[in-house]
């Protein structure tokens, strides 16, 4: 891949030599096969592991159900099988009493039904089906777990990831959010799990579920506001300027460099005061932004070199 990720356009000639400064590729084995994806019910799980110890209880009815609709195309079906979730045979997937573990169809809008990189983004959809009236809060949680391929006596095999390091650089790389609106996400989803109160539903009615995805391009696109004069006019960012999103971010990332940048020695103080700078539209020091941009750069790498399938998995309970 020739393409480069280039934080900052050219001006005069200071900023020409600067643009040679700041200019980092994007690194090409830092690709993923979007190939697994699946929905659980975790509430029912444990509904029913409480029914077949039989000490004389009966399963209540599960008071809602997950829908998917779209196409199974890329779905890797030996690993999914081999976890416990069932296929489909036509359009639409549902859980029921009987399988409460089943593939997560995809239409074109997820993004995800072909290998991504950084740059891809995407719209994933379910549903939520009522099973009976009233109000239900109901926690989605989204896990994202790598897979290597590896040869096994001539045959394809796949071993998850282990690596803790990688799995936090895999779940900070790639973000989730509630809402895309004018070119800017908000919403995001801390530790990949959102909360819903559903009221006023029809039984049986299924309601849909919007989450957004992205794997930022460069890390000016998460941190830098729309005028910064360093930002490459390719990628837009993630953020509205004057949103509180923004704000909220800079908190999280500062306590979680670890999912975002990968270094020997960590990320100083100094360069989390920048990132806070950046987030914020404060002047900052744009050689900080060149060293972050490269341990960020390190991560996509790491990813790419080590990750080969990725399973997506969304819980309800």
């Amino acid at each position: 891949m020739a393409e480069r990720k280039v934080i900052e356009k050219a001006g005069s000639e200071d900023e020409k030599k600067k643009r040679r400064l700041l200019m980092l590729k994007i690194i090409p084995v830092a690709v993923l096969a979007f190939i697994l994806i699946a929905v659980s019910l975790a509430w029912f799980t444990l509904d029913k592991a409480l029914d077949l110890d039989s000490f004389g209880m009966k399963s209540v009815e599960q008071p809602f159900e997950l829908k998917t609709v779209g196409n199974r195309d890329n779905l890797k079906a030996e690993i999914l099988d081999s976890l416990g979730y069932s296929p489909v045979a036509d359009d639409s997937n549902i859980t029921s009493d009987e399988n409460n573990r089943i593939y997560w169809l995809l239409d074109d809008e997820s993004g995800m039904k072909k290998s991504i990189e950084p740059g891809s983004h995407g719209t994933l959809t379910f549903y939520v089906v009522p099973n009976r009236s009233g109000d239900m809060e109901i926690q989605f949680n989204i896990g994202l777990t790598g897979y290597t391929a590896v040869d096994n006596d001539g045959k394809t095999a796949y071993e998850k990831v282990s690596d803790e390091k990688l799995e936090k650089l895999l779940n900070g790389h790639i973000m989730f959010f509630t809402d895309y609106k004018d070119g800017n996400y908000s919403g995001f989803l801390y530790d990949e799990t959102l909360t819903r109160t559903f009221s006023e539903y029809e039984v049986g009615k299924p309601i849909p579920v919007t989450v957004y995805w992205v794997w930022p391009n460069t890390l000016g696109q998460i941190l830098l506001t729309s005028t910064d004069e360093y930002l490459s006019s390719e990628n837009g960012v993630l953020f509205a300027d004057e949103s509180e999103e923004r704000t909220s971010f800079a908190d999280y990332i500062t306590e979680h460099t670890d999912s975002y940048f990968k270094t020997e020695n960590g990320v100083s103080e100094a360069d989390k005061a920048a990132i806070r700078k950046m987030l914020t539209g404060q002047k900052y020091d744009p050689s900080q932004l060149a060293s972050l941009s490269s341990m960020y750069n390190n991560a996509d790498e790491t990813i790419g070199t080590n990750v080969s399938e990725l399973l997506v998995e969304l819980t309800a309970q």
